[in-house]
Parts: structure tokens; C-alpha cells; sequence
């Protein structure tokens, strides 16, 4: 048991050490949704990562944070409970 335990302990090390990367693709969404996948864009259309955040951005952001979090707190409970 206490084996198991360990290996949940380090996947959830390393799944919220890399959740980083979720605020990444919620930025990049937020900059791609209205494109048609079809038109070519310049680098220059491109503000950078957090350079001129918009609103629907940061709520996706926020989205992928919650989710986080929630993800997060069972995990550590479901940990919990299988050490009682």
C-alpha cells in the first residue's frame, strides 16, 4: 500500500508541476479563436504571451485554474483516505 501511495504522490508532483502550461494554451486560445485556419497571419499580428491580455483569455485561464484546483483537492483527498 504504502508503495502505491508513493507512486500517486509522484504523479501528482508531476502532473502539478506541468500545469503551468494549461495557462499557456488558454492565452494561445484566446488569441486563435476567431481565426479560420485557412488565413495566413503575420508574427506581427501576434502581441506577446501577456503582453495585452483580453478578457476572454483570463476567463479561460481561470476556467483551466479551477479545474486545477478541483483536480487537486480530490486528488489529495483520495490520498488521504487510502493512507487511513
Amino acid at each position: 500500500m504504502l508503495y502505491n501511495t508513493l507512486l500517486k504522490e509522484e504523479f501528482c508532483s508531476l502532473f502539478f508541476c506541468l500545469t503551468f502550461l494549461n495557462f499557456i494554451i488558454g492565452r494561445v486560445y484566446g488569441l486563435l479563436k476567431d481565426w479560420d485556419g485557412k488565413t495566413p497571419m503575420k508574427e506581427s499580428d501576434f502581441p506577446l504571451l501577456y503582453e495585452e491580455m483580453d478578457d476572454f483569455s483570463a476567463g479561460e485561464m481561470q476556467k483551466l485554474d479551477d479545474e486545477i484546483q478541483a483536480i487537486k483537492v480530490l486528488t489529495y483527498l483520495c490520498l488521504i483516505i487510502n493512507l487511513l
